[in-house]
């Protein structure tokens, strides 16, 4: 094979990685089953054939894409001088790199590759625990409960991204709610749309505050 036919071949293949990837990034919030092989090899401008002559077959050819989705995720980022002040730049940062992996973790999931993109921020978070002195079952319920905490606000908030139009949403509820147990200033507070960034901040600073409170210099 001469040189111009490897170029030729290597951009083949970069072509069918640059539509899949297109294609996955353009079903926000929907599933991958329309993602056949001949519709990527016609937006490519090739014979299925050629597809499967690079990939073998349409796993294999998902597989490279998300692999090139990975490799292009935004880095976790740790800051601070004290542990509290670094794993809450690192939750901070966690949810950003989910937020901008929203189209690699649904192939991920079609692909059972999820854990793939989770356990790099897992083993970052233990090491910033157990540089935190935390040991035995104490660091293993601090990264735990920080995980939870953290992926939980990043479902919800995804849920609410996603929702579809149609029935009321739970502000426009809170509207027609007069229960005299609940304070009059909540239930106005709760008609109004949230501060996700401080919900968020706020959250998981309280847990902070929980697990670092018998270390004070911390």
């Amino acid at each position: 094979m001469t040189k111009a036919q490897i170029s030729a071949d290597a951009g083949t293949r970069q072509r069918l990685i640059d539509v899949t990837r297109a294609f996955v990034q353009s079903q926000a919030g929907e599933d991958l089953a329309g993602l056949s092989v001949r519709k990527i090899a016609a937006e490519a401008g090739v014979a299925p054939t050629s597809l499967y002559w690079h990939f073998g077959n349409r796993r294999g050819l998902l597989d490279a894409a998300l692999d090139a989705m990975i490799a292009d995720l935004p880095s976790l980022v740790v800051r601070g001088t004290t542990p509290r002040r670094r794993i809450l730049s690192l939750c901070l940062s966690m949810r950003d790199q989910v937020k901008a992996a929203e189209p690699a973790h649904r192939l991920a999931q079609e692909l059972g590759r999820v854990a793939e993109l989770s356990v790099p921020a897992q083993v970052l978070l233990a090491r910033e625990v157990s540089a935190a002195g935390f040991t035995g079952p104490r660091a293993l319920q601090a990264t735990r409960s920080v995980l939870f905490v953290v992926g939980g606000l990043i479902l919800i908030e995804d849920h609410y991204r996603h929702r579809r139009p149609g029935g009321p949403s739970s502000q426009e509820i809170w509207q027609s709610i007069e229960d005299p147990e609940v304070d009059s200033a909540l239930r106005t507070a709760m008609t109004s749309s949230e501060d996700s960034d401080a919900l968020f901040a706020f959250t998981v600073e309280r847990l902070l505050d929980g697990i670092f409170a018998r270390c004070p210099d911390r």
